[in-house]
This record gives structure tokens, C-alpha cells and sequence, in this order.
């Protein structure tokens, strides 16, 4: 089922398409090898369900449904969050300039500890 999950993510990316039900494909089929190497009767019948397709098609699509719905995506733009697509800042908006202190060192001079 890994590599089935592998050379599937790696003929969507062939493809140009982005491998999002691939990459959860494979996250799914990681975690049910966890799970079957945890002791207990529940999670080897969970770990042997998630490695049927029948079985992680549903999931995958409750868990992506989840994730829309529940996990904010934060833009790492340097413009700022309220940067529309003119490019231009938002009123909270960085302009990029990272302010800093430089000190001159002299090597050859003892520190103020001798």
C-alpha cells in the first residue's frame, strides 16, 4: 500500500497537479503501520481498516472536510496579511525593513573583564 501511495503521489506531481489526496493517502497508510505495531485488539482493526482504499476514501474526505473547515491558512507575505492581489500593503502591512545594532569589536583590545 506504500508504494502504491508513492508512485501515485509521484504521477500526480508528473501530472502538475498538487497531490493533496495522495500525500493524505500516504499519512494514512504511516499511521496504520503505527497503530498495527501498538498492542491492542481495537487498534490492529483500525490499523488493518486504514490500510483498505475502501476504508481511507471516506476518512480522507471527513478529514480534509475538517482540516477547510477548522485550520486557518496564515499567508507568510511580506506585505502584510491584508495585502490584496494589487500587491500593495496593507494598513498593517511590514515594509520589509528588519532594523538591527551592530557593535565594532576589536580583537586585540581586552573586553571590559580583562
Amino acid at each position: 500500500q506504500g508504494a502504491l501511495a508513492l508512485v501515485n503521489f509521484r504521477k500526480a506531481i508528473f501530472e502538475g497537479r498538487i497531490p493533496k489526496d495522495e500525500a493524505l493517502d500516504g499519512v494514512m497508510i504511516l499511521i496504520a503501520g503505527a497503530v498495527l505495531l501498538t498492542p491492542g485488539f481495537l487498534t490492529d482493526i483500525f490499523g488493518f481498516l486504514l490500510l483498505l482504499p475502501s476504508f481511507r476514501r471516506p476518512v480522507g474526505k471527513w478529514i480534509s472536510r475538517w482540516v477547510q473547515k477548522n485550520v486557518k491558512i496564515v499567508s507568510l507575505d511580506p506585505r502584510g496579511p491584508s495585502a490584496g492581489s494589487s500587491g500593495k500593503p496593507g494598513p498593517d502591512a511590514d515594509d520589509g525593513v528588519i532594523e538591527a545594532e551592530a557593535e565594532i569589536v576589536d580583537e586585540k583590545s581586552p573586553g571590559p573583564h580583562g
